[in-house]
Order: C-alpha cells, then structure tokens, then sequence
C-alpha cells in the first residue's frame, strides 16, 4: 500500500492543472475579487461541455484540463480549524458545471465503503456521492470526460476490505461510466483519446493493487512542490516550479505524456498570498 504523508493542513488549493502540449485552456475562471484566488461558494460561471469542441482523435495528452485539489475537502473537524482544513467553496457539482475535468478524491477505507477524507478530517460525503453527482453530468453532458484521482487519504478502520476489494463494489455497480483501459491497445493505455473516454470517468489510480483499472498515476509527469515556507522567496519559488513545468510540458508537447502541474501549496504564508 501506498504509504501516505500526513501533510499540514495551512492547505490552499486554487487550480491544479494537467497542463498538456497544446496549453490551450477553456474560457479563463476569475474569482470574484482576485484572478489567482476566490472564496465564493459560487463563481457565476458555467463551461460544461467544453470538451464537444474538441476532437475525439485528440489525445488525453493533448488537452489543457483544469482540475482542483483536494476537490471534497470542503469542511473543517470544527468552525475554529475550517479556514485551515477545507480546500474548497464549490460544490463538486458547481465544480464539474464551471469546467473542472480533473478531481482529486481522497478517501478513508470504513469497513466495505469508502468515506471522503482530507487528512485526519471527515469530509461528511461518501464515494458515493461522488459518483451519483459524476455519472449525473457525464449523462447530461455524454461530450466531456472526468479524470479521477483515487487515493487512500488516512489509516483504514480496523476491519476494513482492501482498497481494491471496495473500490470493486464501486465499479462494477457503474461499470458502463468507467473508462476500461482493456478496451484500447496496449500503447494507448496511459494516453487514451477523448473520444475512447467521452461520458466516462477515467481513475488515475493513486492506490496498489493486482491490476491495473485506469491510467497510473505514479506515471504522469508530476510537479507537486506543495511545501511553501514563510520566507520571502518561498511563494516565488513555487511559481518557478510551476512556470517551468508549463514550459516542460510545451517544450515536449510531442512525447505522449501526460503533465500534471499542481499549483496547490501548504505553509506559513497566507492562503490569499499563495494563490496570488
């Protein structure tokens, strides 16, 4: 099993991107009150079948897809520590509806199910819900594809299934809405098309077991320097980080890979600088 690094929770996730060859997004999404930071529950935007413009030969690869981190993390254990603890405002369904494509589930194992967790803190959801809100926008809106990370967030409950044997339960009650890498070729398996994967989740699996179900993770070509300290030059030295994976990701626009760059950050700066 993965092992999991318990993070501090001065957590602020503004977009996590998988920045891909062409650098093209959808109709930039401004907060409110700053382009880099918003802390509205709702945006005013709505972009939900982006992904009908694009054509179904386009690779996986080939597509700049904005995404969230942490995308359930949206309470706090209490009101004192929610501030700190919770990564979002949106709704994942406001999410999905204002153009994320990419969502970060992060879970804990409570006997045969799967509960929604950020760190240590319950997230008051279960992957179930997950799933209902997904398959509900990929059915009214069969065009776009939802990368899913999955991941085992904490230590299970004494008593729990495996990860694999759960999310088994999961996946074959919904089998039609999850991308099968079988039913491509070999080579295409960790960069599908998006006409192999309209109106389907695809797992970017973050978690071991006997087979593989989705795209691996651990293969994607992944900035995550989410640790920023209090000095001066800690926020300027994520975006450099950031700034040079875009330019990784341009300059080897043709190498089949998929980037994904994190511009999440954990540290001593406020969250309103960091997004900044």
């Amino acid at each position: 099993m993965n092992k999991i690094k318990m993070r501090n929770f001065f957590k602020i996730s503004i977009l996590t991107c998988i920045t891909l060859a062409s650098l093209s997004t959808p109709s930039t999404i401004l907060a409110n009150s700053h382009p880099g930071y918003s802390y509205e529950s709702n945006i005013g935007y709505q972009n939900p079948s982006w992904m009908a413009k694009i054509e179904d030969s386009t690779k996986i690869s080939e597509i700049s897809i904005p995404g969230t981190h942490g995308t359930m993390a949206l309470h706090g254990a209490s009101f004192i520590d929610e501030n700190l603890t919770r990564n979002q405002t949106m709704s994942l369904s406001q999410q999905l509806n204002s153009g994320i494509r990419y969502v970060d589930m992060r879970v804990k194992r409570v006997k045969d199910s799967f509960a929604m967790y950020h760190g240590v803190v319950n997230q008051k959801a279960v992957f179930e819900d997950v799933l209902k809100e997904t398959i509900q926008f990929l059915k009214a809106h069969p065009t776009e594809t939802i990368l899913m990370r999955l991941k085992e967030e904490t230590t299970p409950e004494n008593g729990s299934l495996s990860f694999e044997e759960i999310f088994l339960k999961y996946k074959n009650v919904n089998a039609s809405y999850f991308w099968d890498p079988n039913s491509v070729q070999t080579s295409d398996r960790n960069n599908p098309t998006l006409g192999d994967t309209r109106g389907k989740i695809v797992i970017l699996q973050n978690f071991t077991s006997t087979q593989l179900y989705g795209i691996d993770y651990e293969g994607l070509n992944i900035q995550d320097k989410f640790e920023i300290g209090s000095g001066p030059n800690e926020i300027y030295t994520k975006w450099i980080a950031i700034k040079n994976h875009l330019q990784n990701t341009n300059t080897n626009f043709n190498n089949g890979k998929i980037y994904l760059n994190h511009f999440s950050g954990t540290g001593g700066a406020a969250h309103r600088h960091q997004a900044k």
